[in-house]
């Protein structure tokens, strides 16, 4: 998490640089820095456990076809927007119907925020420095015959994009973390979309988490083998660790798809509805 907060603190003192008061930047890139080095995550924050807490939901009796139109919707306007208050406005709006109407805890929300944030300041900071043979208007270091530096554009497309991103990942948190996953499926399918479609992401959907369980056995027993011990050895084992992971993937692939035809798989996953939910 120092990495991320190291990133984050960079990324929020080049994008607010000669915007904000530099009296005040360092300190509220310190204080960034301090929120996300330091705040606990919470232990229940792995993608493992989204469809447990979907269920827990206050929102997971509600139409599962109401819940896609507010996230799609949201989502295509964090997309479409060239403000980057409309992202904003689109993450607390988000925020508000998970946390308050929808009863998560505001601790372990945060917790599945910061789960992309490390890929959506990365982002942010390769937009925010540019390469390039005429010198920036904000900030600029010489680097051979060019400079490295913050121009008053990448400051805008930055601020834009960090608000597009955090506000389009906690539009789709509006149906990922209030819907079960089967509650999606059922509501795909009244859609009318492709059975290839919906029985492609409800097997990808399960091979994440065998996927998963399998790293984390591996990477466990490799731990009790010594082999994280220094950093030659644990670039070894990280390698032997995911070549053996996609062998073993491949598989589980094999065998799934051999035990879906022995159940009589004719080209089509049947699901079965709750009808306290679907009732007309």
């Amino acid at each position: 998490m120092f990495f991320i907060a190291i990133i984050a603190s960079i990324t929020i003192f080049g994008m607010f640089y000669k915007y904000i008061m530099t009296a005040y930047l360092p300190a509220i890139s310190i204080f960034i820095f301090l929120l996300i080095a330091i705040y606990p995550r919470s232990s229940d924050s792995s993608f493992l456990s989204i469809d447990r807490v979907s269920r827990e939901s206050k929102l997971s009796r509600s139409s599962s076809k109401i819940k896609m139109l507010i996230s799609f919707t949201l989502i295509l306007l964090c997309l479409l927007s060239n403000k980057p208050y409309i992202g904003l406005a689109c993450f607390l709006i988000s925020a508000f119907i998970v946390v308050v109407l929808g009863g998560m805890d505001l601790k372990s929300y945060i917790s599945y925020i910061s789960i992309p944030t490390a890929f959506i300041f990365i982002g942010v900071l390769a937009i925010l420095f540019n390469y390039s043979e005429f010198r920036p208007d904000i900030l600029s270091w010489k680097f051979f015959n060019s400079y490295i530096g913050i121009s008053s554009k990448s400051q805008l497309q930055s601020r834009l994009i960090l608000a597009k991103s955090f506000g389009a990942v906690s539009s789709l948190y509006i149906l990922s973390l209030t819907t079960p996953m089967s509650e999606i499926i059922y509501s795909m399918k009244s859609f009318r979309l492709p059975n290839i479609f919906i029985d492609l992401m409800y097997l990808i959907y399960r091979c994440i988490f065998i996927i998963y369980n399998m790293y984390i056995s591996m990477k466990l027993s490799a731990k009790s083998r010594l082999g994280y011990i220094d950093y030659k050895r644990s670039i070894k084992t990280t390698a032997k660790l995911y070549s053996n992971l996609l062998r073993r993937s491949y598989l589980s692939s094999s065998k799934m798809f051999d035990s879906m035809e022995s159940r009589s798989y004719k080209g089509e996953i049947s699901f079965l509805k709750d009808d306290k939910i679907y009732r007309n």
